[in-house]
Order: structure tokens, then C-alpha cells, then sequence
């Protein structure tokens, strides 16, 4: 069986199930998070621009923002966890490095 009928949504889905949410979820991933953002932003103007699916519903565009982001969000927060944690090992070595620099 295909992914899309046995697995959820990686966010909270409202909007649908099934195929059509998986096939909205992947055009939505084809076009890329700044692309459908701009194109949610332009769905109020003038000249709207619409999606690869003319069915996705902008509630569905948002939650996969916002999922996104917090993807974002959490893989940030995981740098500087990282960064802190070299930099802590740098000073803890240059720390125990000390008296042999200072023997020399």
C-alpha cells in the first residue's frame, strides 16, 4: 500500500484525508515554503496567484506553513545547542591544556 493511504500527515490535517491530502502536501513540498507563502500572501490582493491545485484550501496552505516553521523553529534551536556545546568542549581542552603550555 502507498504511503499516502497508510500514514498521517506529518501536521495536524483538518482539512482532508487520505490521497488528497497526501497529493496537496506534495505540491505544496514541490513548491517550496516561500513560494507558498507568497502565493497565500497574493490569494487577497488584486490578481491573485492560485496554487498547482485549484482544490487546496488556504486553511491547509497554513497549517503546512506553520508546520514548517516550527520544523524550522526546532532545528534552530538544535544549532545552537550544538555550537554551545563545541564551544564548551573548546574551553574545557584549552582549560586542560593550560599547564602543559605553561611547562613549555
Amino acid at each position: 500500500m502507498s504511503r499516502a493511504v497508510t500514514a498521517r500527515l506529518p501536521f495536524e490535517n483538518r482539512w482532508t484525508s487520505g490521497q488528497k491530502a497526501w497529493r496537496w502536501y506534495q505540491v505544496l513540498e514541490a513548491l517550496g515554503v516561500e513560494n507558498a507563502r507568497v502565493r497565500l500572501a497574493l490569494q487577497d490582493s488584486a490578481n491573485p496567484v492560485g496554487f498547482c491545485d485549484p482544490e487546496i484550501p488556504n486553511g491547509f496552505v497554513r497549517d503546512w506553513l506553520a508546520y514548517h516553521d516550527r520544523r524550522r523553529r526546532h532545528s534552530r534551536a538544535w544549532q545552537v545547542f550544538t555550537i554551545a556545546l563545541a564551544g564548551i568542549a573548546l574551553i574545557a581542552a584549552a582549560i586542560g591544556a593550560l599547564p602543559l603550555l605553561v611547562r613549555l
